[in-house]
């Protein structure tokens, strides 16, 4: 029987490869400054929030005042979160049709949204959360979780319900009561950990004026002063800025653009998880799967960056997809299989994926083959300045 090119794995593959260098490459920069201010920040100014990585940089003596050690740093963490990623997905797709619909995922925008992230807190937390789900649960989770919330308070609702998730399917699994205690245990733990934390008093005006200074004084890169108005903000005082942005017919725009962009891409991995749990037959896995597929993207209720949101809720919902295609093997390959012209969409979806960009930080567009004009803006730059260009945004 004669074999065609979609019903090839080696053809999937390949094409795997292909989207996701071409996704990564569309959002490659240099990480920005907002980024370098704020890993900057410790605990030598007291117990602030988002203080966590950057007094153990601090601890092990990493000189992240200079723009281009803290730049080595920030691709070197990118570099271990597209490696965990590789290891993730590779252990965790079962059966052909999950690997035929991973490059929707590989060539989508949320890939190029997280590259372009580079620098920002959430890769390392994105980096951890895939690393943990590559182990078995264990009490390690509470530890972990305490020092995500530390890391940065998008934990709660970005990377904590991944790893609540592993327990629910532990659980589901009949893995004892030991997994079931930790189902509820562990989200009463960490929201009882958000609420002290939203509770504690943001930075005082004298925190901030003394953090700027010494960062300032320390930093051979420009410091974002605007950084530091945020730190001196409550969990009351972003709502109440959220509020003002609904207001505005700009917001309601954008809520367009990220979800034509992004979160269809979301949707429909919580689609094809779906497909697998109702051949599983459990109701409550899949009141579980929405909740973890699209918490990440309720942070716009306390956060501005839409897109970075949607970005994370698509890749909430892939990781989600991957855990249950793993976990429920005999549901997957149950489930009714895709056609090879069902598997012609993948290729439209990778067609409209690629030819996505919008909404990236600091007005950026995202880079387009041959990506020639970045390398040339960098070389003008170096020629000028004779060396490498600090970022001035």
């Amino acid at each position: 029987m004669k074999v065609g090119l979609l019903d090839e794995p080696r053809f999937w593959n390949r094409l795997t490869v292909m989207v996701t260098a071409l996704a990564i490459a569309k959002g490659l920069r240099f990480p920005n400054l907002w980024a370098a201010t704020q890993l900057q920040l410790g605990y030598q100014f007291g117990l602030v929030k988002r203080g966590a990585a950057g007094a153990a940089l601090h601890t092990l003596r990493i000189p992240i005042n200079h723009y281009w050690v803290f730049a080595a740093v920030a691709f070197s963490i990118l570099l271990l979160a597209v490696a965990a990623a590789v290891v993730f997905v590779r252990r965790h797709a079962v059966g052909f049709d999950a690997w035929t619909w991973i490059p929707v995922f590989a060539s989508s925008f949320a890939v190029t949204y997280v590259v372009h992230l580079v620098g920002y807190l959430d890769l390392i937390l994105l980096t951890v959360t895939l690393i943990a789900l590559l182990l078995p649960r264990t009490v390690l989770d509470y530890a972990l979780c305490v020092c995500g919330m530390l890391i940065h308070e998008e934990f709660l609702l970005m990377f904590f319900p991944l790893l609540w998730f592993g327990w629910v399917l532990e659980a589901r699994r009949g893995r004892g009561s030991w997994a079931s205690g930790n189902v509820l245990g562990l989200p009463l733990f960490v929201f009882g950990l958000a609420v002290l934390l939203a509770a504690a008093r943001p930075m005082s005006a004298e925190q901030v004026s003394l953090a700027h200074q010494t960062i300032v004084a320390a930093a051979d890169f420009p410091v974002r002063a605007d950084f530091f108005e945020v730190m001196q903000r409550s969990l009351a005082d972003n709502v109440h800025v959220m509020v003002g942005e609904y207001r505005k017919a700009s917001w309601w725009l954008d809520e367009l653009g990220a979800s034509l962009a992004l979160l269809w891409v979301a949707v429909f991995f919580a689609w094809r998880s779906w497909r697998v749990l109702a051949v599983a037959n459990d109701s409550l896995l899949k009141a579980a799967l929405l909740c973890v597929a699209f918490a990440p993207a309720f942070i716009q209720l306390n956060g501005m960056d839409l897109y970075r949101w949607y970005a994370f809720t698509a890749v909430s919902s892939f990781v989600a997809y991957m855990l249950v295609v793993s976990r429920f093997a005999a549901a997957a390959a149950a489930a009714p299989a895709d056609s090879e012209r069902s598997r012609t969409w993948v290729l439209l979806l990778v067609a409209l994926n690629l030819s996505t960009g919008a909404g990236m930080l600091d007005d950026r567009s995202v880079n387009n083959l041959p990506f020639i004009d970045p390398v040339k803006a960098l070389i003008k730059t170096t020629v000028q300045l004779g060396h490498l260009p600090i970022p001035m945004h």
